[in-house]
């Protein structure tokens, strides 16, 4: 029987099969690989902006919205700012995503400079490539100036609208209008606001503009004074 079966593939009509059979599971792989799949919300920014924080909430609240990792409603990560196949750890890539609801979450860039100098070499590998502005010897500092700014006007030019994380409870009605749906504000109070904290070193106004060029000093305090921080 194994005889017969290898005289058939073997034979014009085997290779014929066989052909059609592969055309087909290309076909079929090329349709997979293209097929968008549609989620509610998508909240973006800056890592160390409150990423876990906000998810945590709204899955209090009963959204199932992830943390870096996309969820029957949404997710919320800083890595899906950019549109790319290749992330260093989540584990869904942007590219088949679509999203209905785009938010932009914002935190006191002197609380996200000094926090995201704790990010590691993957993190760093993967913002670098995304923001040619920052170079690796750059300081730690200059880095994380840079990375505030220049990622804050990505999440910014996508999403629908910006609000900053310190202020969630003012502006939570908004943040339900927008969804469309009626979320429970208690929760608010039941996640800690220190949700994924890192142990660092505080950064100040005068340590950025001692260090960073006068230009883009002036950019990051416009930015800051743009989204409500002074």
């Amino acid at each position: 029987m194994f005889q017969q079966v290898i005289r058939f593939f073997r034979s014009g009509y085997g290779l014929i099969l066989t052909a059609l059979l592969f055309a087909g599971f290309l076909g079929y792989h090329k349709v997979y690989k293209k097929r968008i799949v549609e989620r509610e919300l998508l909240i973006t920014g800056c890592a160390r902006s409150g990423t876990a924080y906000i998810s945590n909430i709204l899955q209090q609240c009963g959204l199932r919205i992830g943390h870096e990792k996309t969820q029957k409603d949404g997710v919320s990560s800083w890595i899906m700012c950019v549109n790319t196949k290749h992330v260093p750890w989540a584990v869904d890539s942007r590219r088949r995503l679509q999203f209905a609801h785009i938010f932009h979450q914002v935190r006191h860039p002197l609380k996200v400079i000094s926090s995201v100098q704790t990010e590691g070499r993957p993190s760093w590998k993967y913002i670098i490539k995304h923001v040619p502005e920052i170079k690796w010897e750059d300081s730690p500092l200059v880095k994380g100036a840079k990375y505030w700014y220049y990622w804050n006007l990505k999440a910014e030019a996508q999403a629908e609208w910006t609000y900053r994380v310190e202020e969630l409870g003012t502006v939570w009605d908004e943040f339900c209008r927008r969804l469309g749906k009626k979320l429970d504000r208690s929760k608010l109070e039941q996640v800690p606001h220190n949700v994924n904290a890192r142990s660092h070193q505080e950064v100040s106004w005068e340590d950025l503009q001692q260090e960073l060029d006068p230009d883009l000093y002036q950019k990051i305090r416009l930015l800051a004074k743009k989204y409500g921080y002074s």
